[in-house]
């Protein structure tokens, strides 16, 4: 098995942000065993340091300034932040052309600008990962990209959408309107 260490930036944390650093220090050795992968959170930044979080995070592994982890040993820049533009994807653009493999959630921005980011990244042999960001964190972007790539797709109909999926199920069950439902 290989034994390989990466070092991760988490930028961003939010509930999403501080669930995944909490996921990743529980799961060390876990992930681990699976992988081969010792897995390092070695830094972390978000726009306020003093909000209340569900974790503790240690004050040395803070960077205040976002674009500094680029610039750090990390191997993979997890952007959670959200929006399709300014810092967002300022940060992504700039970790990609780094040489940095990027990990996002952050459906607005790979809408918007999922293309031109995944050519940066196919320029500097880097990968753009967004599964979390697509169809509510169903694994359905890689079974179609290397499972079924032989097949040739026209489209993809369907609600991939975890807040879709939660209306029109609580519509149905409650016999209420979008609206109210909404």
């Amino acid at each position: 098995m290989n034994d390989k260490k990466v070092n991760i930036g988490i930028i961003g944390l939010g509930n999403i942000g501080a669930n995944l650093y909490k996921y990743i220090q529980k799961n060390k050795k876990k992930i681990y065993q699976l992988t081969g992968c010792h897995l390092n959170i070695k830094y972390v930044s978000a726009k306020n340091i003093k909000k209340k979080r569900i974790v503790k995070i240690n004050k040395k592994i803070w960077l205040k300034n976002p674009f500094n982890i680029i610039k750090k040993n990390v191997d993979i820049i997890i952007e959670l932040i959200g929006g399709s533009d300014g810092i967002s994807k300022k940060i992504v653009e700039q970790a990609l052309k780094n040489n940095k493999h990027v990990i996002t959630a952050n459906k607005a921005l790979i809408a918007k600008h999922g293309d031109y980011l995944s050519k940066i990244a196919e320029k500097n042999r880097v990968n753009l990962e967004f599964e979390a960001s697509v169809a509510g964190g169903i694994p359905i972007i890689r079974a179609l990209k290397e499972g079924l790539a032989t097949n040739k797709f026209k489209k993809v109909t369907g609600i991939l959408n975890g807040t879709c999926n939660y209306i029109l199920s609580e519509m149905e069950n409650s016999n209420n309107t979008f609206k109210n439902v909404l």
